[in-house]
Parts: C-alpha cells; sequence; structure tokens
C-alpha cells in the first residue's frame, strides 16, 4: 500500500508546489512508483505537470462521483498526477456537514493506493476542508517553511490542525516527516541565528523533527516551475537539486524506521 504524503502549510508563499513536485520526482527517479494528488483549486502543481484541466477528468470529477479516481490519472512527463481543478474554490462549503465531509479523497487510496509507493498531495494555502480531508487518509506530514520568522510563525494554528486530524477515532497513524527548510542562504548568519533558535522552539514545543538538510537560495527552483520541470529535469546540478536530493534520502530513512 502507498505511503501517503501530506504537503502542508496554511500560509502562502511557503515553497509548497515546490517541496510536492520536487519530492514527487525525487521519488520517481529513485525507482519508486508515486502518484502526485493536486487538491489545491490554484492547481499549480497540475500546471506544472502540464496536467489538462479541460476536457479531462479531474479530482472535482471524483468527489462529484463523474468518474472513478483510476480515470483521472494523467500520465505526464514528469509522473502520474489526478489534477486539481479551479471549480473545487467554489465547492468546499457544499460538502461541510454532510456524511462524506471528511471522505472526500478515500475512494482514491482505496483504488490506486495498491498501485503505487507514494502519494504526493498537495493542499491549499488554509486550514479550510481540502487540507483536513488529505490529513484523514495520510501517514505523513511535511511542512515547508522559508528561512524567515515570520513563515514559521503560523505552524501552531498548522500543528493544532494536525493534532486534531491524528484524534486516536480519525487518523492516530499520522505523522509529521519534518520541517523543511526552503530559500536558506548559509552567508545570512545573524537571520541564520534566529531561525535555528525559532527551529528550536518549534522542536521543543511541537516535539516534531525538522530536516538536517535545507534548501538553498537558487534561481533555478522558481525557473524550473516556469519551465514545467523538477529540478531534477531543469538544473541537477544546482544546489537545490543536490538539497533535495539529500532531503529525500533523510525522508526515506525516516518513513523507513517509522514504520
Amino acid at each position: 500500500m502507498a505511503k501517503t504524503i501530506v504537503i502542508a502549510n496554511q500560509k502562502g508563499g511557503a515553497t509548497k508546489t515546490s517541496a510536492a513536485i520536487n519530492t514527487a520526482d525525487g521519488l520517481n527517479k529513485g525507482g519508486y512508483k508515486t502518484l502526485v494528488l493536486d487538491v489545491d483549486p490554484q492547481a499549480n502543481t497540475t500546471s506544472t505537470f502540464q496536467a489538462v484541466i479541460k476536457g479531462e477528468y479531474t479530482l472535482y470529477d471524483i468527489i462529484e462521483k463523474n468518474c472513478i479516481p483510476e480515470q483521472a490519472v494523467q500520465h505526464t512527463n514528469m509522473g502520474d498526477i489526478i489534477a486539481g481543478d479551479p471549480q473545487l474554490a467554489g465547492n468546499e462549503a457544499s460538502y461541510l456537514n454532510t456524511p462524506r465531509a471528511y471522505k472526500l479523497y478515500n475512494q482514491i487510496i482505496k483504488d490506486l493506493g495498491g498501485k503505487y509507493d507514494f502519494i504526493i498531495i498537495d493542499t491549499p494555502p488554509n486550514l479550510g476542508l481540502y487540507l483536513k480531508n488529505a490529513l484523514m487518509i495520510a501517514d505523513w506530514v511535511i511542512i515547508p517553511v522559508i528561512a524567515s520568522g515570520f513563515a514559521i510563525s503560523g505552524i501552531s494554528d498548522l500543528m493544532q490542525t494536525i493534532h486534531d486530524a491524528a484524534d486516536v477515532d480519525l487518523n492516530p497513524e499520522l505523522k509529521v516527516a519534518g520541517v523543511l527548510i526552503s530559500n536558506y542562504n548559509a552567508t545570512n548568519k545573524k537571520a541564520n541565528v534566529k531561525l535555528l533558535e525559532e527551529l528550536e522552539q518549534i522542536k521543543e514545543e511541537f516535539h516534531i523533527s525538522v530536516f538536517r538538510t535545507k534548501i538553498r537560495t537558487n534561481a533555478s527552483v522558481n525557473n524550473s516551475q516556469n519551465e514545467c520541470k523538477s529540478l531534477f529535469e531543469f538544473d541537477p546540478r544546482s544546489n537545490a537539486a543536490t538539497d533535495y536530493f539529500d532531503y529525500i534520502q533523510e525522508l526515506l530513512k525516516i518513513i523507513e524506521s517509522g514504520d
């Protein structure tokens, strides 16, 4: 059965999409069969994968029971993906207070979980129903943040949402793999002292780990998305690509030790 990993941070600009894309492609290149599930109505990951929304089945169609999950899987040059859909933005409230409010993605795991090694879920930049549904089916959460105290400040709200989802009656197996720091500038020593202090506070307060590997600032991160490629395809020799490779090795060890 696939290990399901949610990439989550309710703050915009947290490099969530970059983390989802490069985690998925890095795992694919490591020989693991990986499916990306884009549950963000903005569908930025979908665009980077060059997946099609118009005229194709998307996550919206699965939720609305217009198709079965397998019909919505698109096989792209970057890998398999179930596309996000802007139509999701107007429908979130309609699922509240219904019997399936927190079961929107269950059929995907039931039908496709045995066909993949990993399912990577990119989520919206808020603490709404689509994120909460992702947490209900997840094994692991990765929290990407940029190297800034302001970016880290919102983790407490996210951790409360994760804690609620990990309730014994909901998803007691849910674990946080760690906080992934990106846009890291090793030469900015003054800012990094402050960053490390805040990270220590987070580890102590929430009992979660921070990945040793930090994704260094590199223009290739944004440029690769503009070219609809992962870092491993666009600039595999860049510092950021090297960092993502090292982080994925860390992630695999965490998952192996947590099984």
